[in-house]
């Protein structure tokens, strides 16, 4: 009796072990192809029953929403797979540019430094050199550079304002105003043109212009102001030789012609009575 008892549990045993290895088999088959769907499995908190009962409902959602939408599920998916590359895209050529914009700037502001140091430069030169010229005629002065208003204002003493400028220290110490630069309205007309040919020559050198020219430049010079304006700016000529100066002027020139100074003079002009 035991025998046949013992019998028949073994067979049951070995039915349980068959269905288990087919169970084992079913849910390998199935785990297999849930990864083709999500490499990474999902916790489930609900029932198999209640699993069913969601994926139904969504499933009738889903055939509703297809109903009254004019696309497919699939078209959808498709579309929406192509929205999303596109702004996958187009993000990264967001970050890109704005890496490339980055650049940009801090590009920019150091060329804007270099720009300001370059200008702060050819400023203090132009100074030196305006100082420089009106000193041939015994004359002081200084140039006022507003770079924020784009203003250039001289100031010039000539040498009357010198000895005034001596006087006026004095009356200052006894309790009177002292002497202070004046602009280029209240100089007289041979200073102003002095005063010009001072400032363009310190311009000139520092935008290295290849050629500078200047119309009728003495007409309001005397002679003194006119022979130390001559030669400074032949002086200047001469230190840059790949320079190329013009001068034209109605009056007599007091520069004698040289291996570099070429003079041209042009006839009188005819005048015939009408």
């Amino acid at each position: 009796y035991w025998n046949a008892k013992r019998a028949g549990l073994q067979e049951k045993t070995s039915a349980l072990e068959r269905q288990h290895a087919d169970a084992e088999a079913a849910v390998e088959e199935q785990q297999e192809q849930a990864k083709r769907v999500s490499e990474e499995r999902v916790h489930v908190e609900h029932p198999a029953a209640t699993l069913d009962r969601m994926i139904s409902e969504c499933k009738a959602r889903l055939d509703e929403i297809e109903k009254s939408s004019r696309m497919s599920l699939d078209e959808v998916a498709e579309k929406a797979e192509l929205h999303i590359t596109a702004y996958s895209k187009a993000k990264e050529e967001v970050r890109s540019v704005s890496k490339l914009i980055a650049s940009l700037k801090t590009a920019h502001q150091q060329r804007l430094q270099k720009w300001i140091q370059f200008r702060d430069s050819m400023t203090v030169r132009t100074k030196m050199q305006f100082t420089q010229h009106l000193y041939q005629r015994g004359f002081t002065g200084k140039l006022e550079f507003d770079h924020a208003n784009r203003t250039l204002v001289p100031k010039v003493q000539t040498d009357q304002d010198l000895v005034s400028g001596h006087a006026a220290s004095n009356s200052q110490s006894l309790g009177g105003e002292g002497f202070q630069r004046k602009d280029t309205k209240s100089l007289s007309g041979g200073e102003k043109s002095f005063t010009t040919i001072c400032l363009l020559l310190s311009l000139w050198e520092a935008m290295s212009c290849p050629v500078r020219a200047l119309d009728e430049f003495d007409v309001f010079m005397d002679a003194a102001n006119r022979t130390i304006a001559m030669r400074m700016m032949v002086d200047s000529a001469k230190s840059s030789s790949t320079t190329q100066f013009i001068l034209i002027t109605p009056q007599d020139m007091s520069v004698r012609p040289d291996a570099d100074v070429t003079i041209f003079r042009l006839n009188q002009p005819r005048r015939t009575a009408s």
